[in-house]
């Protein structure tokens, strides 16, 4: 059967179609009117470019890294089977970046149900409220718009628990995890869950705790790009000989200090040690926050991502401008009120600590997926690795 022969012209257009298939694999549909600029682009463009999900730089980078390969050598034979390959290849990447995105709309949602749980118990006392609601006690005026939407809030709850009860001996009560019925007024948070006690932060958890690493020990090291900017996940570490910066321990939170690292959320909980007594160290730009008592990992986690606490970073910040830092003496004015009965902080730690495991595997497992995405690449376009053996790879890791 005699093999179709493709003009230059419309060589460089099926190139230009591929990629704009794979792209639309990559991230969502890009509106792209004008994609002859694109080929010039690819005329012009150099190798060496940093493969980036997401934007706009996937069509340039893909055509960098297609011309670094020779993929059009394939082309030049005019051959439609090897245009076919090159639509195979993408299937088989699209699919890992697929299981990627996948995994941080989870991680999304599970952090997401963490923080709004975090923000309700320790930051608006929705519990509390809805207690001295039942009792039938006085909320303050500063109170009464919060106190409002807790009722609607429980009177949906009340009908759904009459609905769901039809039929069965009765619908279960929320557990009673012995909040109190009423507000006590205090001059560092004002309004606080009675009894509950109100401490500085630097006496409710640890701030750059101390630990010792010798110098010139080669540890795992964190920069501050390995920070994500939204989630926990880091990324990117590399072993180097330390000789400063911030040290830590396995699941202590990571905190950025510095402008404009700290106002674009770069946070990160470090994860990625072997044992819980390993050592290993980060930028001197990172603030390290390690539980204290009952107030572990989530509780510290949270209060990282909580909007309230970054502002009060942000305004302590001091140093001239482009590089302010966020002073240790910022802890000793934010204030936290926990509560005496260790049953809800135990019972918040039962609750997000599987959320904040699970995201932590999330994480590592795409950390694993694009690593095998970015290895796959090159050998499936050199011919080092056949269609099929990458198609019973990707399956095995993803099953």
């Amino acid at each position: 059967m005699p093999v179709k022969k493709i003009s230059a012209t419309q060589r460089e257009g099926s190139l230009v179609d591929f990629l704009r298939s794979f792209t639309s694999r990559l991230c969502p549909p890009l509106e792209i009117t004008n994609w002859s600029r694109v080929r010039e682009s690819n005329r012009q463009s150099q190798c060496g470019r940093v493969y980036q999900v997401g934007t706009m730089r996937n069509v340039f980078c893909l055509l960098d890294i297609f011309r670094s390969f020779r993929i059009r050598q394939h082309l030049k034979q005019g051959s439609v089977a090897a245009f076919r390959k090159q639509k195979a290849i993408a299937h088989i990447l699209g699919t890992l970046d697929d299981k990627i995105d996948l995994n941080r709309q989870m991680n999304a949602t599970l952090e997401g149900m963490a923080q709004a749980l975090f923000k309700s118990w320790f930051v608006d006392s929705d519990l509390v409220i809805d207690h001295a609601l039942a009792a039938g006690n006085p909320i303050s005026d500063e109170l009464a718009t919060r106190a409002e939407v807790r009722k609607k809030v429980l009177g949906e709850r009340s009908s759904s628990c009459v609905s769901s009860s039809k039929g069965r001996a009765g619908a279960l009560p929320l557990p009673d995890l012995r909040f109190p019925a009423a507000l006590q007024f205090t001059e560092e948070l004002r309004w606080v869950p009675e009894g509950w006690e109100v401490k500085p932060l630097s006496e409710a958890i640890q701030i750059n705790p101390s630990v010792k690493l010798n110098k010139g020990t080669v540890a795992q090291f964190a920069d501050m790009k390995a920070l994500p900017t939204s989630g926990y996940a880091i990324d990117g570490v590399i072993e180097k000989e330390y000789l400063g910066g911030a040290k830590f321990h396995n699941d202590n939170v990571l905190f950025a200090r510095i402008t404009p690292c700290l106002e674009n959320g770069k946070t990160g909980i470090a994860d990625f040690l072997s044992t819980p007594e390993d050592i290993r160290f980060g930028s001197t730009e990172f603030i390290v926050l390690r539980g204290k008592g009952d107030l572990t990992l989530p509780y510290g986690a949270c209060l990282a991502r909580d909007e309230t606490f970054r502002l009060h970073c942000k305004q302590s910040m001091v140093g001239s401008s482009g590089r302010q830092r966020v002073q240790n003496a910022c802890f000793d004015s934010f204030h936290v009120a926990t509560p005496i009965e260790p049953c809800i902080l135990e019972s918040f730690d039962n609750v997000t600590t599987p959320m904040f495991r699970k995201s932590s595997e999330h994480g590592k497992a795409c950390a694993a997926l694009t690593r095998l995405r970015d290895t796959l690449l090159p050998k499936l376009i050199s011919g080092e690795l056949r269609i099929g053996e990458a198609e019973q790879l990707t399956k095995e890791v993803l099953a």
